[in-house]
């Protein structure tokens, strides 16, 4: 029993995203409420305004409206997700989206529109859970929610969960000046002197592979790392389409991504030393993308401009992420994205069920 338990708790510390939404009901303040007197005009064990931070987006509040609130712990992937499903799930409701201290890195990162900050408590909250593979039933739900204080419990990785806001989300994931210049820059120092004056592409690659290749059974899940012939075929694609042709790698493993592709005998340049955001920055900055796995990965490729390559076999079948992911759910069809599958042979392994190691559950959730 106790190792059933371990590998619940491990699916739900690497897989899913947390969203809180907190519905204030309506209350007769017509006005906002400025510092002074917020304490006293909130209801008891709902919320209170924290007035030591931002206390500039306090008298933004209007207690006519209603808020949906959103804490995530998780890396910036599933940040991204969170909040454009949370974006999605206040158009449904008529509600505003807020996004609080405690929340993530996206607000520093990305223009997001300023939202008021609230500190809440969150005794009381009735609960919602994502349904695994049903995506219109979960919206379906959300929309039959009755006003009140909800906890949303799930991981919201497809971009149906932002299909009416989608141009919206394009508009606020823009990258903060700081950020969107350093990227560009390093673009720019990156170019061949004898390209100057000529026509080019600058075509990223986002590789993830420290822990999906470090711990056995993220694979057991059932996640694959590509194979190195999926990087020649998507190589290749855009270099029998164009003739010069740079490729920009952005890694957690620069090291290895330096030994795996020398062999290649392409233009190859290498971002290191760079933030997160500022790799993903730079990934968004070029003409086009091939992604590997990961909600990170998967971004790289949502905000890129031009073609996305992506790697079809990233889900071992049978498995557990064949059982609660849908591939047709996770891939962009719109009129902003251009996704191209490249797919191999099915390699036949078998899952197995495993079983999780004390060891390993501390090692993972230090990641």
């Amino acid at each position: 029993m106790l190792r059933a338990t371990i590998i619940l708790l491990l699916v739900s510390s690497l897989l899913t995203t947390t969203v809180w939404v907190l519905l204030i009901p309506y209350t007769q303040l017509a006005s906002p409420i400025e510092l002074g007197d917020a304490a006293d005009k909130l209801p008891d064990k709902l919320v209170h305004l924290d007035a030591d931070y931002h206390p500039e987006t306090v008298k933004h509040l209007h207690w006519q409206d209603t808020y949906m609130e959103l804490n995530v712990k998780a890396r910036l992937g599933n940040q991204l997700f969170a909040y454009a499903a949370l974006r999605e799930f206040s158009t449904m409701k008529n509600s505003t989206p807020i996004i609080f201290p405690d929340y993530g890195d996206i607000a520093a990162i990305f223009k997001i529109k300023p939202r008021p900050y609230v500190q809440r408590d969150r005794s009381g909250f009735a609960q919602f859970t994502e349904m695994r593979r049903n995506i219109s039933g979960t919206l379906a739900e959300i929309e039959r929610l009755q006003p009140g204080n909800i906890s949303f419990h799930g991981y919201f990785q497809s971009p149906k969960y932002f299909e009416t806001v989608k141009r919206e989300i394009r508009n606020e994931y823009v990258f903060v000046d700081v950020i969107a210049t350093e990227a560009k820059e390093f673009l720019r120092s990156q170019i061949p002197k004898s390209w100057l004056g000529k026509e080019f592409i600058q075509v990223g690659i986002h590789v993830r592979r420290t822990d999906h290749v470090s711990y056995k059974f993220i694979e057991q899940l059932g996640f694959r790392f590509p194979p190195p012939s999926y990087f020649e075929l998507a190589m290749a694609y855009f270099e029998e389409r164009h003739s010069r042709v740079q490729f920009i790698v952005a890694s957690d493993d620069p090291d290895w991504c330096r030994d795996f592709f020398r062999p290649f005998d392409k233009n190859v340049a290498f971002s290191t030393n760079h933030s997160a955001a500022v790799d993903l920055a730079i990934m968004a900055s070029c003409s086009h993308s091939i992604t590997t796995i990961g909600t990170f990965s998967w971004w790289a490729g949502w905000l890129c401009p031009g073609i996305t390559i992506y790697y079809a076999n990233y889900n071992k079948r049978p498995s557990w992420v064949s059982m609660v992911l849908n591939p047709s759910h996770y891939i962009p069809d719109d009129e902003y994205n251009h996704w191209i599958a490249m797919r191999r042979e099915d390699d036949k392994n078998v899952f197995r069920k495993t079983i999780i190691t004390e060891e390993e559950w501390e090692a993972i959730n230090n990641i």
